[in-house]
C-alpha cells in the first residue's frame, strides 16, 4: 500500500504537457498566467515579459521566507526542489522562455 501512495504523490508532482501547453498558449495570446503547481509552487506572469524569476525551495531543509522575496515580481515561478520533478520544471521553463523569446528576441 505504501508504494502506491508514493507513486501517486510522484505523479502529482509532475507538471504535465497539458499544463505547459495551456501556459504557453496564454502567454502567446498576451494573457496573464496564474497557476498553482502540483505539490507546491506557483507560476505567476502578469503579462509578456522578457524574464522569469525562479525560486526552488530546498528539499529536506527549512528556508523560511525566502520564497516571499519573489512575490513582488511581475513574473515568477515558485517550485519545490525535489529531483523527481526537475525534468518537468525544466520543460515548463524552456517553453515559457521560447514563447517569450519569440516576442522579445531574448529572455532572461
Amino acid at each position: 500500500m505504501r508504494r502506491a501512495t508514493r507513486a501517486s504523490r510522484s505523479k502529482k508532482a509532475i507538471v504535465d504537457e497539458g499544463l505547459i501547453s495551456t501556459i504557453t498558449s496564454r502567454l502567446a495570446d498576451k494573457k496573464r498566467v496564474r497557476r498553482t503547481l502540483p505539490v507546491w509552487g506557483r507560476l505567476h506572469i502578469d503579462r509578456q515579459l522578457p524574464f522569469l524569476i525562479v525560486y526552488r525551495r530546498p528539499h529536506g531543509r527549512d528556508d523560511h521566507g525566502t520564497d516571499s522575496l519573489v512575490l513582488g515580481e511581475a513574473a515568477y515561478l515558485l517550485a519545490p526542489g525535489r529531483r523527481g520533478i526537475q525534468p518537468s520544471l525544466r520543460a515548463l521553463i524552456r517553453s515559457v522562455a521560447r514563447t517569450m523569446e519569440e516576442a522579445f528576441g531574448a529572455f532572461l
